[in-house]
């Protein structure tokens, strides 16, 4: 273990409450960043899979829409040529 400097050891005899609340708060705060950090680590698995499905439902209704414009499309070269049939006779 390194030594300490002299005026810690000298702060560490005078004040040893010191010394306890400083561990107690390092070890807080280690806690404290460790829940942060799994908490973080969930919102991103969330947010992951909410864009995803996001995808998935947009390419989905791309798909219907396209679907629909080529029907459209079929129905109106339908039409087109029944009237150009009709325009003949």
């Amino acid at each position: 273990m390194p030594d300490l400097p002299a005026w810690a050891v000298e702060l560490a005899r005078q004040f040893p409450v010191l010394v306890i609340v400083f561990v107690v708060v390092w070890f807080a705060v280690k806690y404290l960043r460790d829940q942060h950090a799994t908490h973080m680590g969930q919102l991103k698995e969330r947010f992951d899979e909410q864009v995803k499905s996001l995808q998935e439902s947009h390419r989905q209704r791309v798909e219907t829409l396209t679907s629909w414009v080529d029907d459209l499309k079929k129905e109106r070269d339908r039409l087109t040529r029944e009237l150009a049939k009709r325009e003949k006779s």
